[in-house]
């Protein structure tokens, strides 16, 4: 999750407007930044796994 002004973005929020608005909003990350944020949540749940795959692996 993203906090931008208080408010809880989700990278699907951020697609969505990119796809819904014809004009820029000031409110809202620019798609790249926003496909830049899902990647980050992708690195994060991809190292949290492998952190527990191999702590629990025996």
């Amino acid at each position: 999750m993203t906090l931008i002004l208080g408010e809880v973005v989700f990278p699907t929020m951020i697609a969505g407007n990119s796809l819904a608005v014809s004009k820029p909003v000031a409110d809202v990350l620019s798609p790249w930044v926003g496909f830049g944020v899902l990647c980050v949540y992708v690195l994060a749940a991809l190292g949290a796994g492998g952190r527990l795959l191999t702590r629990r692996d025996a």
